[in-house]
Order: C-alpha cells, then structure tokens, then sequence
C-alpha cells in the first residue's frame, strides 16, 4: 500500500529538509508513500486524503490557528511539528503535538517520523469479525478498547463502532491479533493497553472513564504487561 503523506511549510529549505528526512525514514522501514508538499496551510482543504499531515507551524500563527480547527474534524490525520504552539493539544489516536527546539530538531523529528510509522501500522492492523446476524465487521486494533466473554458471544467495545457482538469465541479474538497491545486482566476480560489512563492492584482505568477490575492473581502478569507496553514506541 501506498500512504500519501502531505508535507506543509512556507520555508522552501525547510520543507525540503523536512522532506527528505521523512523519505528516509520511510525507505528504511519499507513503506511506501506518496508525498504531497504545499506551501500554504489556508489553501490546503483536502486533509481527508492524507495518512499523515506534518506542518511546520514556526513562527505562523494562522497555521496554529488551522491546526486547532483541523484537531476538531480531522484528528486522526494529523501530526503537528511546531517550535510554538499558543494551545494545548489533548494527545488521542494519531495525534501528537511535538515542540521542536532547535538543538534537538533532528531527534525530535525521527521520533514524530517512527510514530507516525507505528500508527500507520497500528491503523491498518485490522481483523474481520462475523457478527451474531451474520455480518461481517472490520475492526482495527487501535479501535478495541476491552472485549469480554459472553455464553455464546464476545462483545469487542469499540471507541468508534460501538459494542460489536461477534460469534468468535475470546480466545480465537485474542490469537486473531496476536499482539502485546491486548492484555487479559481476569477471566473473561481482556483490555487494549492504547486506551487505558491509570491502574492500581485492583482496577484498570479507560480514557472514556470506564473502569474495569483486575483479578487479584492476574495482577503481577497485568503489570508487567502493561511496562512492556509502555517501553515499546507505541
């Protein structure tokens, strides 16, 4: 597959640098993508065709100005490379806000390249799931807040399709994916580490203010699960 990624700068030098630093880092990960560079962020209305949206933002604040417009409609497009930034920026999905300080650029940079790489991969690691009325639903990883075992079902909670009541059974969900992402936390729960903001030895607490408890002999193996999630670049 081919990502067209969209490269914005007013700075001709800068874009370039920008650039040929994307396209690098892109060639050693073995991905292919189309690059797209426009000179003006006022002119450039079709974010919705991009994968990945870098702005250099230095020094323009009608770019920032954009960028908060564009966060509200557009937020799992874009990436945002700024030296200021007049606002903060609520870090959800694909969405990071970086400050750039010049005696950094260049390490500040490749890391904002890799995730965007790992979100790419992150976004088209999807399964195919066969509903209890016999549909078929796609679900992407970075979607799956928790899934837990029913009788005859699983239910997968999605932050964007909702509850999906799939007839696989929550072991075969949890081989489909096969991922360090996914953690069971007791029997018949298992939580996407992607989505969770705390945890404690007894609960486990989701970014949408759902909670969700921890077996007590699971707890060891749900921690360690959880420090290995966070020294992986997610």
């Amino acid at each position: 597959m081919i990502y067209p990624i969209a490269i914005i700068s007013r700075d001709a030098t800068q874009r370039l640098d920008m650039l040929a630093r994307i396209q690098a880092r892109f060639a050693r990960a073995s991905v292919q993508a189309h690059f797209v560079e426009f000179e003006d962020a006022s002119t450039f209305d079709n974010h919705e065709h991009f994968e990945a949206i870098f702005i250099d933002c230095e020094d323009h604040l009608d770019y920032i100005q954009i960028s908060q417009e564009w966060f509200q409609t557009y937020r799992s497009h874009m990436l945002f490379l700024a030296e200021k930034l007049s606002y903060q920026v609520e870090l959800k999905q694909l969405i990071y806000a970086i400050t750039l300080l010049k005696q950094d650029y260049a390490d500040r940079f490749e890391r904002a390249i890799d995730s965007v790489l790992d979100s790419l991969y992150l976004n088209n690691y999807v399964q195919n799931f066969e509903t209890l009325d016999g549909k078929i639903q796609r679900i992407p990883l970075q979607d799956i807040l928790y899934i837990d075992h029913h009788d005859r079902h699983t239910d997968i909670h999605t932050q964007n399709q909702g509850i999906v009541h799939v007839q696989a059974p929550l072991y075969q969900v949890l081989e489909a994916y096969n991922t360090y992402h996914l953690c069971p936390i007791n029997k018949g729960v298992i939580v996407n580490w992607m989505h969770i903001k705390n945890l404690n030895n007894k609960h486990i607490y989701l970014r949408n203010g759902e909670c969700l408890k921890v077996a007590t002999r699971r707890f060891k193996e749900v921690h360690a699960s959880f420090l290995f999630f966070c020294d992986m670049p997610n």
